[in-house]
């Protein structure tokens, strides 16, 4: 069975396929276009595509970014508790002493 993660990364390869099959069309379609202003148009959309696949690319990165500095907060913050309570436990077992 897949996990979660899995899946997403199937999900987003299958989208990343067509958007990838999306621009080879419009490429092929700038080229064989005789108009020039209706070729622009197509430019105009193909580098939109592009920009929004790379924008979307740095959004995933920074994601991932947050993610990894938040788990390593956490794990600071869990290794701190963990100190205080060792801490509490060490000063209550000197005071029974």
């Amino acid at each position: 069975m897949l996990g979660r993660h899995a899946i997403l990364d199937k999900k987003e390869q299958a989208v990343a396929g067509e958007r990838q099959r999306e621009r080879e069309a419009l490429r092929q379609s700038i080229e064989e276009e005789d108009d020039a202003a209706l070729k622009a148009l197509k430019q105009d959309a193909l580098n939109a595509r592009e920009q929004r696949d790379e924008a979307e690319k740095r959004i995933k990165e920074s994601d991932e970014k947050i993610k990894t500095f938040e788990q390593s907060e956490k794990k600071n913050l869990d290794q701190q508790d963990q100190g205080a309570i060792q801490g509490a436990t060490q000063t209550g077992v000197e005071t029974l002493r």
